[in-house]
């Protein structure tokens, strides 16, 4: 009877699978079998060995690399047998390094993580430890027969439907190795997977600059797809890979069911006693890369505070009621929401992670932290029109992990870090300490704002964190990454650098990690997603009411 897994690499990535068999080793205790040629017994027929694996295994882990590929043994002896269709395996292809797997054999098969992040891509101890979790997992559900998306062209599951294919040559069109539940997903989801692979391709590009008749509204379904890269348009095989391993993962599919709302708040005037808003609120629809209007748009006026700035208390109350009705908008709809609150400088600081949320009655009313994912965004951001291609430069940068953070020296100088928006090496802005009592308060949050850094977190007012729990906050959202000294002799500790692959995920990433990471209560974080922004012609018609 066939079991196990056969882990397939060249004798060049001996660290990397060293430290892989490190990680699943408690899955051999639980009696997982799991074979290598270090397996091998000193003496033995080695030849004989590997094929009787190859023959029992049932999963079979390629460690991708530049040396895996050019392996005459590899290349001639087990990818024929484990490639073999009769062999009805699970191939899981594992990128170690950067290499042209897309020319060969596998690149038709399912990678566990893109190929643009290969592992000898992760800096961070903390960083690769993850990944090789991940891959474990993998592995085991693998075994289990549990793992759904296999991406094996030979998969009954995942084989692409030719007749749904508009092409003569259907077989040859650019998307045949995606599988024909794609033909059956929401547009939305086909849409959202598409663009979450292009934005981690090509993190610095606008999809419309790389495909300019790309279409940009309406119903983007399938047959859409493939009527738009067929024809000899072709599309990149590393878009490609990374669109398969996006729409393999089921919790990718659900989080691109994830639709963003959106509450806009712009102050309008202040009085002493208190300030003036307008607000719209938007929904995001993936067609048009944007918001569009959700129908409700008004004006509040909320108590300031001794500082001069909005009371919270009050404007918690009256914006949590305008969101109970906007999430009331899509409640019958097969959809998570997401929530983004544009809030102005006077509103930055509020508790919004305190603001109440309506469960299924007003009786009971939970923290908004607690329902679903939110982030907070800067309304006025968007009326810098100027200086939005230097966000979208150090979007870019953070996405790629290549930024740095705000300097500490620079942090609490206002006039200097205002200064730095047009720096694109500082993308990230963080602080353990609340904003100094010797500091404008309302000064500092407009350097923040206007320094264009696309992530910022800071703890909420009359809070100060330990600098250990700002550092277990960051390794919790993954948002920081070490960087070994220059010199093998240094003595000095790791840097590191601020680093997001996916942006987007980060609301969800906070809203799961709270519950083991308390002190992410306690944190301010602003985020900026350029490429998801209200339409500006809304904008404009909501700026001058």
């Amino acid at each position: 009877m066939r079991s196990g897994a056969f882990i397939s690499y060249s004798h060049k990535d001996k660290d990397w699978l060293d430290q892989l068999e490190v990680m699943i080793d408690p899955l051999k205790q639980i009696g997982l079998n799991i074979w290598s040629d270090t397996s091998i017994e000193p003496g033995s027929k080695w030849l004989q060995d590997i094929s009787e694996a190859l023959e029992r295994a049932t999963v079979a882990v390629l460690l991708v690399s530049p040396d895996f590929l050019t392996s005459k043994f590899i290349r001639e002896y087990e990818l024929p047998r484990l490639l073999d269709a009769s062999k009805g395996l699970t191939i899981l292809c594992v990128p170690v390094r950067p290499c042209m797997h897309e020319k060969t054999p596998i690149g038709a098969y399912h990678f566990v993580r893109s190929p643009a992040s290969p592992l000898s891509k992760l800096s961070g101890r903390y960083q690769r430890e993850k990944a090789l979790k991940e891959i474990g997992q993998i592995i085991e559900k693998a075994l289990n027969g549990n793992l759904q998306g296999s991406f094996n062209p030979q998969s009954d599951s995942l084989a692409i439907s030719l007749a749904s294919l508009t092409s003569p040559s259907a077989a040859q069109h650019p998307l045949a190795t995606l599988g024909k539940c794609v033909a059956q997903l929401d547009p939305t989801i086909i849409h959202a997977s598409f663009q979450q692979a292009f934005s981690r391709c090509y993190p610095s590009e606008a999809l419309s600059c790389r495909y300019p008749d790309f279409p940009a509204s309406g119903r983007v379904d399938w047959s859409v797809l493939l009527a738009y890269f067929g024809d000899g348009r072709g599309i990149e095989p590393e878009l490609l890979s990374v669109w398969q391993q996006i729409l393999a993962q089921p919790l990718d599919l659900a989080v691109s069911r994830q639709v963003p709302l959106a509450l806009v708040l712009r102050q309008t005037g202040k009085t002493p006693d208190a300030s003036h808003y307008a607000y719209a609120t938007f929904v995001h629809q993936w067609g048009n890369g944007g918001y569009v209007p959700a129908g409700e748009n008004g004006s509040l006026v909320i108590a300031n505070g001794e500082d001069g700035l909005a009371n919270g208390e009050d404007a918690v109350g009256k914006v949590a009621e305008i969101l109970d009705r906007l999430l009331m908008s899509v409640r019958d709809q097969p959809v998570k929401p997401m929530v983004e609150i544009f809030a102005p400088l006077s509103l930055l600081e509020v508790a919004w992670l305190e603001l109440l949320k309506v469960s299924d009655d007003w009786e009971n009313r939970i923290p908004l932290r607690e329902a679903m994912p939110f982030t907070i965004r800067s309304s006025d951001r968007l009326r810098m029109a100027n200086k939005l291609p230097g966000l979208k430069d150090k979007h870019g940068q953070l996405l790629a992990g290549l930024g740095e953070w705000i300097p500490p020296d620079v942090v609490w100088d206002p006039s200097q870090l205002q200064a730095k928006h047009d720096d694109e090496r500082l993308v990230a802005l963080r602080c353990h300490e609340s904003v100094p009592e010797a500091i404008d308060r309302e000064r500092w949050l407009q350097a923040v704002v206007s320094s264009m850094v696309p992530l910022a977190l800071w703890p909420v007012k009359g809070v100060e964190l330990k600098e250990s729990d700002l550092r277990d906050c960051l390794r919790e959202l993954d948002l920081s990454a070490e960087e070994s000294p220059s010199t093998a002799d240094s003595v000095s500790p790791p840097a590191d650098r601020p680093i997001c692959p996916d942006l987007d995920a980060l609301p969800r990433k906070r809203w799961q990690a709270q519950f083991t990471c308390p002190s992410l209560r306690q944190l301010n974080l602003l985020m900026e997603t350029p490429d998801r922004l209200p339409l500006q012609a809304v904008l404009v018609a909501h700026s001058s009411t």
